[in-house]
């Protein structure tokens, strides 16, 4: 990815949603576009509509990409009838 503009290329410029390329890379886990992106200098703490800033973005994509490890503990403690606190 080129920024062909450079030095007048803007990487923090705002969708309607108040988001950057940052923020749509991390969703999608583009880490080469985000490499490049913060080489350019794109604004890692610039928030979303919601608040949400990229570094959001990508956890809540890690989060929904790979089960969690607990996950098969928790069935078998349901299956053995044993109570157990999650918090």
């Amino acid at each position: 990815m080129q920024c062909p503009f450079q030095p007048s290329c803007d990487v923090n410029v705002l969708t309607n949603m108040r988001q950057t390329a940052l923020h749509m890379a991390s969703e999608r886990g583009h880490t080469a576009v985000i490499e490049k992106l913060v080489g350019y200098g794109a604004d890692m703490n610039a928030p979303a509509f919601n608040g949400t800033v990229p570094l959001h973005m990508a956890v809540i994509r890690s989060n929904m990409a790979k089960p969690t490890d607990t996950s098969p503990q928790i069935k078998k403690v349901n299956k053995n009838n044993i109570s157990f606190d999650m918090t």
